[in-house]
């Protein structure tokens, strides 16, 4: 039931392309174990960027349609604010939660097997459920003997661990 003290020295490199900010930010929420280095909305432009939608938005056409309408006004807003002369760091003030940015991350075994402890359960937002297991899948590939460690506690205990009525149980168990 403990980790072989070997498997602490491990950190794996991740980089995370088109990630919503609103994800990118529960990711950071890992903070031992981990090191970041996040490409905001910087010098380069946000118009360039895509925004992200989670499914039960995207699939409804009248919410999605609106969210396209606003994000295309949050760009055009940018973009004023940068031709006007404000500085990227406070033009990016009103860039929408979705939209997308790349991370970098060295994060270490014990911090990993948390993130898929927590965050590879199906009650958890889409995005960073998926992100997640996508993390899993690549280190499977080159460490497969790591399987056993890296799973959602509840697939340990056979009980679901969340009590949170924000995020209810998956019914998994």
């Amino acid at each position: 039931h403990t980790l072989p003290t070997v498997l602490e020295g491990l950190h794996f490199k991740v980089r995370v392309d088109n990630m919503s900010r609103a994800c990118s930010h529960q990711f950071v929420r890992g903070r031992i174990g981990w090191a970041y280095n996040q490409e905001s909305q910087g010098p380069e432009s946000i118009v360039e960027r895509d925004v992200t939608l989670p499914y039960i938005m995207h699939s409804d056409p009248e919410i999605r349609a609106l969210a396209e309408e606003l994000a295309a006004k949050s760009s055009e807003l940018y973009q004023l604010c940068v031709d006007r002369g404000v500085a990227y760091q406070f033009a990016r003030y009103i860039a929408l939660e979705g939209s997308q940015t790349n991370i970098y991350t060295v994060i270490s075994f014990p911090a990993f097997r948390g993130l898929m402890n927590n965050r590879t359960c199906l009650s958890t937002a889409d995005e960073i459920n998926i992100a997640a297991r996508l993390m899993r899948v690549e280190v499977l590939k080159y460490l497969p003997e790591l399987e056993p460690y890296l799973h959602q506690g509840c697939d340990r205990t056979s009980k679901c661990s969340l009590v949170d009525n924000m995020f209810p149980c998956c019914g998994k168990y």
